[in-house]
């Protein structure tokens, strides 16, 4: 959601654009109940706030959500917001501003290879900053070298 309210707006800095857009988005945001296969396999996680999939450590270039995540180790990274309310959701979006580490009692993190999410309500989606639509179900696969750059 922060994504999607960031780009309706003209903010001049991209930090800036974008705690506006995550504070604005904090104030709207509700849990979602969803299911959550990892490599074939159920996570007992069955509500949240955010789900993140990763192979980089940064998401939009501001906040280090997956400080772990290696963009050649060959795996994803799942990160499942289990915050229990917004005023602890709060406080995680203060430490990805201040570049902290993500903290083990607001998220839960796995590696993998692939992911299927279901949701039973379609919600705000995005991916690499693009939107893509109210999703309700996504799945993710991870393809090793499928993307070749060329550099002139």
């Amino acid at each position: 959601m922060a994504n999607l309210i960031a780009q309706t707006h003209t903010l001049p800095i991209r930090r800036i654009k974008y705690a506006y857009a995550a504070l604005k988005a904090l104030i709207r945001i509700k849990r979602f109940d969803f299911e959550l296969s990892i490599d074939n396999k159920i996570i007992d996680i069955s509500e949240s706030f955010m789900i993140v999939l990763s192979n980089g450590k940064w998401e939009g270039g501001v906040f280090l959500i997956s400080p772990t995540s290696n963009p050649t180790d060959e795996m994803m990274e799942v990160s499942i917001n289990i915050a229990k309310d917004r005023s602890h959701l709060f406080i995680q979006l203060l430490k990805f501003f201040l570049f902290k580490k993500v903290s083990t009692t607001s998220f839960r993190k796995y590696s993998c290879k692939s992911a299927h999410i279901r949701v039973r309500k379609p919600i705000p989606t995005h991916c690499d900053g693009e939107i893509v639509d109210n999703l309700h179900v996504v799945d993710f696969k991870l393809l090793p070298k499928a993307l070749q750059i060329l550099s002139f």
